[in-house]
């Protein structure tokens, strides 16, 4: 199954190949990725000169990753509580050891 991405440093090295004269069906061949792949990174290089990724929108995360173990830990411990029952003891546990 071919990848969706290239990281930055393989972008670099395809923009390298395309302007060595290669085909983007042998560049995507050789990354294993789509040709739809490299042509988006292709646009986007002769659109801004740049491989990178633009910052992609999106709903900003409310619970940091400690959270979300102990969340994960509490609902695994006990399966048959409910979600306001995990929502205060998060609160509650958090709020004492200052990870807000």
């Amino acid at each position: 199954m071919p990848r969706h991405k290239l990281s930055a440093d393989e972008a670099n090295r395809a923009i390298g190949m395309i302007e060595a004269g290669r085909l983007q069906r042998e560049v995507a061949n050789f990354f294993q990725v789509s040709e739809s792949v490299i042509s988006r990174l292709v646009h986007r290089y002769r659109e801004t000169e740049n491989v990178t990724e633009r910052p992609r929108s999106g709903r900003p995360r409310v619970t940091t990753p400690a959270q979300d173990r102990f969340l994960t830990v509490s609902i695994r411990r006990d399966p048959l509580s409910t979600c306001p029952d995990y929502a205060t003891a998060a609160f509650k546990c958090f709020w004492c050891f200052g990870f807000n």
